[in-house]
């Protein structure tokens, strides 16, 4: 009954609720429903009033009576909606709804194309932005492959030229005769300013003057 109700009240909502003029909003007469108990009715008993069985009998015989004439109230209107509901469907041919058809095929069709139109253009900025960061990135790896490559040949020459102070096995009775003649010693002081100081005492000799 219930579902019958909304389908009265979706049907026929836009004829029956025309009159806005009609409308007034709904005040709470009493406490709202979401507020607590007040203080002064929190241990208050309220007394429970008991009808007479006659009374209670005739109480019960009109609440039926008038749920019956609502229900039927409600069966009839469900009931008119629903012829006149038939009666619409009716009046439409084959030949309007194959219109119809067409006119929402042809519209689909242009928003359809509409839709690929924006997206073949957002794919093709996107591939252009993709070509142009693919490029950029080459451009930087080129760069950053010649940094290494000028560092790399850098150290091979500087090896290179290390390379012939190398001790080998034909050279090592030369370099022993070489440190032999030229002894090196370690045990020196130097100055304030880092200078050896046998050497500074060298340049000050008269002999040097």
């Amino acid at each position: 009954m219930f579902r019958n109700y909304q389908k009265l009240y979706t049907i026929n909502n836009l004829s029956i609720n025309q009159n806005l003029a009609g409308l007034q909003s709904v005040r709470w007469r009493r406490k709202p429903r979401w507020l607590p108990t007040a203080p002064s009715k929190v241990f208050k008993v309220p007394e429970r009033h008991v009808l007479p069985y006659d009374e209670k009998i005739e109480w019960q015989r009109l609440n039926n009576n008038y749920r019956t004439q609502v229900n039927s109230i409600r069966r009839y209107l469900i009931k008119e909606v629903e012829e006149r509901q038939k009666m619409f469907e009716l009046q439409e041919t084959p030949a309007d709804e194959e219109a119809e058809f067409q006119r929402c095929f042809v519209m689909n069709q242009e928003w359809n194309q509409e839709i690929a139109k924006g997206r073949i253009s957002r794919v093709e900025g996107e591939n252009e932005k993709r070509r142009e960061e693919i490029l950029l990135n080459l451009e930087k790896r080129k760069q950053r492959e010649e940094v290494i490559l000028h560092h790399v040949e850098e150290r091979v020459k500087l090896e290179k030229d290390v390379a012939e102070t190398f001790i080998t096995r034909e050279t090592v009775d030369r370099a022993i005769e070489i440190a032999l003649a030229n002894p090196v010693d370690f045990n020196y002081s130097i100055d304030t300013n880092g200078k050896r100081s046998d050497i500074v005492e060298e340049q000050k000799s008269p002999e040097n003057l």
